[in-house]
């Protein structure tokens, strides 16, 4: 596979009229501007057919990622696609005789063959093998709310993949949530029942649903909350809504009602306002996907009673329908509902039990099946930052022979964590590209969300990736590195989202009478669970409201030269004495995590115990904090002493938060230090940080400070 250099400007592969054409817009981000789509692509058309294959067609689930791959739920039982629909296979081992009869299916982005299950009787089930086999994760005999489950959502903003959350509709009220897989669940919001939620996404914590209370069971509200734990609060009142959606770029939320209209809801829950036209006044779903390029979207929308399809290009402020050979009737039942597959060539609607299929018309040329392999790539943004500023630290002291063998192992550790914080390296993208007219004049890929050119050359030689030669399937691969996607990491005014999330890369054919076509392929960015350092590498931290008579300030004459450039010196005066640390704008994520490790000393003039504490910084609610930690008295430092050497503390965190039941891991946000000060005391405190796994606390080889 050819890995594609990157270029600031497009190479020179054909004469300017045969690429696509391009414009820079600047940003937030970069103020040298973006390279966005400016070419003008075909108009959105849809031809639909009928599925006659499937009876009584409850529901339809494309997977967020993989264009092709989508999941129908019918009369006997769960079916899979992996053509868009042009095949199924029924899946023996989710039949409703064995599982429940399923309503829900939720697809996990970074891991293909990962999906779960909600059932009206039977909890929630998971399969990681593609559907061949399924495990029962949630039941009300394990804390389930109910066993029947309206839907199942993974919280997109774990980075662990973990966190989920069930909903149950009139059969219960709360949300079940598990944040370890489905191995326990326990009960949120309990005084609301639930009918939708939306995750914003996983640049995001924020979340929505639509919910009645228990004592005011037929009214039903739009809610939000800033993120999962926090206070509910009530966004738009008193409306029958159906359906909801995120735009795929930066920006909104929409809701649709059934009798109500459209609501767009903006700046994080803030603000809502009505949109649309007379047309969305009464809608039966709604949706989101990419238009030709990922610098456009699609907003659609399914009336199945008159109307059919609804699409806009404009936030509704315009909006075309498309009807024909798609199921309209006067009498349709709740649940009729309109979705796209991951990249908006395919779309997939149900109406009384009946499914019908749309395709993407673009005209004579056409780019459609377009794959991205891997369809995941995981980062760890701060140990490779963390990494890379060891390895120069090390490297710049390894003369230090006192030092040096520590410092070499050192540098071997950084390199692997440089090494393995990105995966895979490399990427390939394919594409089908047909003109009936004869071969387009070029084929491209927009690379430049990674660094590369906007017109990155796919070739049909049969050594890129793409099969036999001249099958029309185009192919590219590229390298991937840490550099580049930090340095184009959207920001600010940026149109388009920020990952971890998914990621669009568009691929343009340009026909021989210079007109386009395009197709996105989806990259989805995860960011992979890790831990980090407290603060800086030589910061002085934040303080707030300390009481009793205490300071703290950077001394670099005691930290190792190979482990930071500066300890924190914590000075305190006789008399009680707490110390926050921390910055109330800069929450941190901890669900999940293992074990927070620091070095510790003294200046041995006092005996009193320094005990260490967590708190949380919530928007809407008082902050908690965790149960103090003796260093001495829990036992959590090497040999039990605090004395003039430094000593490694080592707190286990998981049962730590369990005594902290209000304690919101995810908006942690300070660190709190304290003693009885029966004596004048300092101390130091050098390279806090939290581990998520006991293997990697296990083989850190930071040295002790001095």
């Amino acid at each position: 596979m050819l890995a594609i250099a990157w270029a600031s400007h497009p190479p020179a592969v054909a004469a300017e009229e045969q690429l696509p054409p391009f414009e820079r817009v600047k940003t937030g981000s970069r103020p040298e501007g973006e390279w966005r789509h400016a070419g003008k692509y075909p108009p959105f058309r849809v031809t639909w057919l009928r599925e006659p294959r499937l009876d009584g067609v409850a529901a339809v689930f494309p997977h967020p990622t993989l264009p092709q791959r989508v999941a129908a739920v019918a009369a006997s039982g769960v079916l899979l696609s992996d053509d868009a629909g042009r095949t199924w296979k029924p899946l023996a081992e989710a039949a409703p005789q064995k599982l429940g009869s399923a309503r829900h299916v939720a697809f996990d982005p970074a891991s293909p063959d990962t999906f779960y299950l909600a059932t009206d009787s039977k909890g929630v089930w998971a399969t990681a093998d593609g559907g061949k086999t399924f495990r029962p994760i949630g039941s009300k005999a394990s804390g389930l709310a109910a066993d029947a489950v309206l839907a199942v959502h993974l919280y997109p903003s774990d980075a662990r993949l973990l966190t989920l959350l069930a909903i149950h509709g009139d059969a219960a009220s709360g949300i079940s949530l598990s944040e370890d897989g489905g191995r326990t669940w326990r009960v949120v919001s309990p005084e609301y029942h639930v009918w939708k939620l939306l995750c914003s996404g996983p640049d995001t914590h924020r979340l929505y649903m639509a919910a009645s209370t228990r004592d005011k069971p037929d009214v039903r509200d739009i809610l939000s909350c800033s993120c999962l734990g926090e206070p509910w609060y009530v966004v738009i009142r008193d409306v029958i809504p159906t359906d909801c959606t995120r735009t795929v770029l930066q920006g909104e939320v929409f809701w649709s009602t059934a009798e109500s209209g459209l609501h767009v809801i903006t700046h994080e829950g803030a603000n809502f306002e009505k949109v649309g036209t007379a047309e969305t006044t009464r809608l039966a779903s709604l949706g989101a996907t990419w238009g030709h390029t990922a610098d456009s979207q699609l907003l659609y929308a399914y009336e199945p009673a008159k109307l059919g399809m609804i699409v806009s290009t404009d936030n509704f402020k315009t909006v075309s329908t498309y009807s024909q050979g798609l199921y309209i009737s006067p009498f349709v039942r709740e649940g009729a509902h309109l979705r796209a597959n991951a990249n908006g060539t395919v779309f997939y609607a149900v109406a009384n039990g009946i499914l019908c299929k749309g395709y993407r018309f673009d005209g004579p040329l056409k780019v459609s099946t377009v794959a991205v392999s891997p369809p995941a790539i995981s980062f760890a943004p701060t140990a490779w930052q963390e990494g890379t500023w060891t390895l120069q630290r090390c490297l710049g002291v390894l003369h230090d022979q006192p030092y040096a063998a520590g410092v070499a192992r050192m540098v071997a550790r950084s390199a692997r964590d440089i090494e393995g914080a990105l995966s895979p390296k490399e990427v390939a993208v394919t594409a089908m590209a047909i003109d009936p007219r004869g071969k387009p004049k070029s084929v491209t890929v927009d690379l430049s969300r990674l660094g590369g050119s906007p017109r990155t050359p796919m070739l049909d030689d049969g050594q890129h990736g793409d099969g036999p030669a001249g099958d029309n399937v185009y192919g590219a691969s590229f390298a991937v590195s840490p550099q580049t996607l930090l340095a184009h990491h959207p920001w600010g005014n940026d149109w388009r989202r920020p990952w971890p999330g998914p990621l669009g890369l568009t691929v343009t054919a340009v026909a021989s009478d210079g007109s386009l076509s395009g197709a996105v392929g989806v990259l989805f960015f995860a960011s992979r669970p890790e831990g980090f350092a407290f603060c800086g590498h030589g910061m002085h931290p934040d303080t707030r409201d300390p009481q009793g008579q205490v300071s703290i300030d950077v001394d670099t004459k005691v930290a190792n030269p190979a482990l930071s450039s500066a300890s924190w010196k914590i000075a305190a005066a006789q008399g009680p004495w707490v110390l926050p640390l921390g910055n109330p704008y800069h929450h941190r994520d901890i669900a999940g995590l293992r074990t927070l490790s620091f070095w510790a000393k003294s200046d041995g003039k006092s005996t009193d115990d320094l005990a260490v504490q967590l708190r949380d910084q919530p928007d809407y609610s008082a902050p908690a904090t965790t149960p103090p930690v003796g260093l001495v008295k829990d036992r959590v430092i090497d040999g039990g002493a605090l004395t003039g050497q430094f000593r490694r503390v080592v707190i286990p965190l998981e049962p730590l938060l369990r005594r902290a039941p209000g304690f919101q891991p995810r908006l942690f946000c300070w660190l709190i230090f304290s003693s009885q000060g029966r004596a004048p005391a300092t101390y130091w405190i050098d390279d806090l940080r939290f581990f998520p796994t006991k293997e990697e606390l296990e083989t850190d080889l930071r040295l002790s400070p001095r």
